[in-house]
């Protein structure tokens, strides 16, 4: 049978009192057989006091929840009544019990009342610093699990989010081809099928491969590529030790459709887009996308910074700071995109 924590400090702190009194005992010359009853006792009363204190003062009327100034003050009147009435043992045992009537003096009270009534300020100290800690350890679980659930809740947001404006951008590039390009259609509508399984596939994973990542991408672009033909060039630059690099699914195609719709779309002559990857020195996974385009940040904010935005949301709640995601512009008129996630290869 398990003895809650309440229990074994109880016994442990009395059983502790009984060893230090039969200590004084022993090192005054008492009688110890004659004693050890006394002594057996009182523990008992002790524990059936503080007990009957906690039953019915301080689990009732809940004090833990009380301000300091009240508390301190109800329990100081506390601590004055259980050393009372332990004190008021004290006595009979003295008087009455060992008969030790004819020496016994009012001030031999005080003495007792001063012992029990700080073992009883001691229990309380001891008991409302437990239930403090408890408390506040409580409180740290539940803030911390709330702190994980609305994580989860927005992450689960932003990636509803992210379907959606995905199929809308991919849909449209199909109608573009439907009436002039029916065979190039029917390949798109594969090329959607596969990306929207793989999709599928990762949407309930927090994170998976950069391989399976680059697989939807490349899915991606040779949709994309059916549509703008010879207006959009992809050249990729894999390092083998990248591949197995964890990252939250649909963020790279998020920043390549994002370099599409805002790069390569706006360019009369379409441009490239140029992925690449690579070891930094720190051991890090380095993921480069370069395109055709300037960006523009107010215009990207008001027409497609969501999916830019959300990247940058879900990198920071599952790895903190030491995944990065940065855009800007370099010579040439072209855009760097740069993603930084911890190589677990």
């Amino acid at each position: 049978m398990k003895i809650s924590k309440y229990w074994l400090c109880q016994i442990v702190g009395w059983l502790g009192y009984g060893i230090f009194e039969t200590t004084i005992n022993f090192l005054s010359g008492r009688v110890l057989s004659k004693e050890a009853p006394y002594t057996l006792l009182f523990i008992s009363l002790g524990i059936l006091f503080t007990h009957i204190y906690r039953l019915a003062v301080l689990k009732k009327y809940n004090w833990a929840a009380l301000s300091l100034q009240s508390l301190i003050i109800r329990v100081l009147f506390a601590s004055f009544l259980v050393g009372s009435m332990l004190a008021a043992y004290q006595c009979f045992q003295a008087i009455v019990i060992a008969e030790e009537r004819p020496s016994f003096k009012f001030y031999y009270f005080l003495i007792f009342f001063t012992a029990t009534g700080l073992m009883a300020l001691s229990w309380n100290l001891i008991y409302f610093i437990w239930k403090y800690i408890s408390n506040n350890k409580k409180l740290s679980f539940e803030k911390i699990e709330m702190e994980v659930t609305n994580k989860d809740l927005e992450l689960k947001a932003i990636k509803s989010n992210l379907q959606p404006h995905f199929i809308f951008n991919a849909l449209n590039s199909i109608k573009a081809l439907i009436e002039e390009e029916p065979d190039k259609a029917r390949v798109s509508v594969t090329q959607l099928s596969n990306i929207l399984r793989n999709s599928i596939v990762t949407e309930k994973e927090q994170l998976v491969t950069l391989q399976k990542e680059l697989k939807i991408v490349n899915d991606y672009l040779a949709l994309e590529c059916i549509r703008y033909e010879e207006r959009l060039q992809v050249d990729y630059e894999i390092d083998e030790l990248t591949i197995n690099t964890m990252i939250p699914p649909l963020i790279l195609q998020t920043v390549v459709e994002n370099a599409i719709k805002h790069g390569i779309a706006a360019e009369v002559n379409g441009g490239f887009i140029h992925i690449k990857t690579s070891i930094t020195p720190e051991q890090k996974t380095l993921i480069s996308i370069e395109n055709s385009g300037t960006y523009l940040p107010l215009k990207n904010n008001t027409n497609g910074g969501f999916g830019l935005s959300a990247s940058t949301k879900r990198l920071q709640f599952i790895f903190g700071n030491i995944a990065t995601l940065a855009i800007s512009n370099t010579s040439n008129n072209t855009v760097l995109t740069t993603i930084t996630l911890p190589n677990n290869a």
